[in-house]
């Protein structure tokens, strides 16, 4: 028989309802089943174990939780660990009229219930049940490397502004000799010199020993010096002396904290580098260590979307249509998804313009036909939403080149789902299980094709005539991803 568990998760205790066939059967309304108490330890895990042995069989059970951010991770670890089945769900306000634990618990059992047993087909994707699947090893590791750096960059920023607030009071020219007031050089000529006065008193050796490279060169400096002298900054002495010890602690605050997200930088390079994932990713232009890194701590395990569409709408990018009689019908980009995936894949989408002319081609039209054109300044406005479009879009198969062919029968339903997604998909869901049963010629036909298209000899004809002609899943996999980055060089 098997079993349904909804977990209302709490800090130190969380409360748990039971939901089967047979318990339907006996209580006549799922608000009837019994809920049980379970605290944050190993007592009371054990005792949900043995609750679950006693009704059934932990490979027949199947658990539902909320996204409540950590105080569920030790529990999904060790229902993980003893072979049950965890599913996750966006957390909610309030699953129905009246808002208590118990409540919570027999709505998440309930909705489990529905989809798992009876497979009731699901209206607001807000209230889908996901598996949950183990992430890679890379993946784990990269998680908590992300957050850090991710906390720290953010940390550094502020240190920055708050930097350079100082030095418009205390002395405002420094930015004409200065571009970014917190430059290394600038920062070590600040903490050296921190008024204006000490500036203009100073001799230029002193000053030029200050720079870490040649710029800015001496007659810059003997201009900051003139600059310094009939500066406009503060004069007040009780609030000068105040923001010259901010001044001094914001930079050693700022060094450090260079220095900690600079290792975590180094570790994320090394982590990505021995790691199968980090190396696809890595091999696409515009995608570089940080932004993989924060990919694969973000999706985790690719098992963990059903289709390429679950995986774009996870990372903000998927289109959300409204239309309603004649009156109105728009396609606007969905606000949901990962916030820190959503600004990667930005970044990314960005980088490839520069670097994929593909890209550039598709952002070019898509600018003269979604922008509104200024005939005063000669320039289009509004154009960083056009990044919105060509991610949410199926029209990047729409600009090749008129001398290239078009892509392949085998090919073709993956090109409107962008570099990242077709990648991951491929190489993760689409390639093993196509690969498992071809046989050499079968890849070689499918490999001219994607070179045909290419127009251009590829690393990945050489790599498969060296290649035996075995129909080893694996092997395969490495080939057809070598065929398909030929698609962006």
């Amino acid at each position: 028989m098997k079993l349904y568990f909804g977990i209302d998760i709490g800090k130190s205790n969380h409360v748990a309802a039971l939901l089967s066939r047979r318990l339907l059967t006996r209580y006549g309304h799922y608000h009837l089943c019994p809920t049980f108490k379970i605290e944050q330890s190993r007592a009371g895990f054990l005792s949900l174990l043995g609750l679950i042995k006693e009704h059934g069989s932990p490979r027949d059970t199947c658990v539902l939780l909320e996204r409540t951010g950590h105080y569920g991770q030790a529990l999904e670890q060790f229902l993980q660990e003893n072979h049950i089945k965890v599913y996750r769900i966006l957390a909610q306000t309030r699953y129905g009229k009246n808002k208590t634990d118990k409540h919570d618990a027999r709505a998440l059992a309930a909705l489990l219930y529905s989809q798992i047993e009876l497979r009731a087909p699901v209206v607001n994707e807000h209230d889908r049940v996901w598996p949950l699947v183990t992430p890679s090893d890379a993946a784990s590791c990269l998680r908590g490397h992300v957050h850090r750096r991710y906390e720290l960059v953010n940390e550094s920023t502020q240190r920055r502004n708050q930097l350079t607030a100082i030095c418009d009071e205390l002395f405002p020219e420094f930015t004409e000799v200065y571009i970014d007031p917190n430059s290394d050089s600038a920062l070590q000529l600040r903490e050296r010199f921190p008024t204006p006065q000490s500036v203009a008193s100073a001799s230029i050796d002193d000053l030029c020993a200050t720079r870490k490279h040649t710029r800015p060169g001496r007659a810059d400096l003997i201009s900051l010096q003139q600059l310094a002298r009939a500066t406009i900054g503060t004069t007040d002495h009780a609030r000068r002396s105040s923001l010259i010890l901010e001044q001094e602690q914001l930079i050693a605050e700022l060094r450090l904290l260079t220095a900690h997200v600079g290792r975590l930088e180094d570790e994320i390079a090394v982590i990505l580098e021995s790691s199968r994932e980090g190396q696809i990713l890595n091999s696409f232009p515009g995608i570089g260590p940080i932004n993989g890194a924060v990919l694969l701590a973000g999706i985790g395990s690719i098992d963990n979307f059903a289709s390429m569409q679950h995986l774009r709408g996870y990372l903000g990018w998927a289109p959300k249509a409204t239309q309603t009689g004649t009156s109105y019908d728009a396609v606007t980009l969905d606000k949901g998804g990962n916030v820190l995936l959503k600004r990667t894949m930005y970044l990314i989408a960005l980088s490839a313009i520069r670097s994929d002319p593909s890209w550039k081609t598709l952002y070019t039209r898509l600018v003269e036909r979604k922008c509104d054109y200024d005939a005063r300044t000669g320039k289009y406005r509004d154009k960083m939403k056009v990044i919105g479009l060509m991610r949410a879009t199926d029209e990047l198969g729409d600009v090749s080149p008129p001398s290239v062919s078009p892509f392949s029968p085998f090919l073709r339903p993956f090109c409107g789902f962008g570099i990242l997604s077709r990648s991951l998909f491929l190489h993760s869901v689409a390639f093993p299980a196509r690969c498992a049963g071809f046989k050499f010629h079968r890849r070689l036909s499918i490999l001219n094709a994607s070179v045909e298209y290419s127009g251009i000899p590829h690393l990945s004809a050489r790599y498969l005539a060296a290649s035996p002609a075995s129909s080893n899943s694996s092997s395969c996999s490495d080939i057809f991803l070598s065929c398909f980055i030929c698609f962006f060089p």
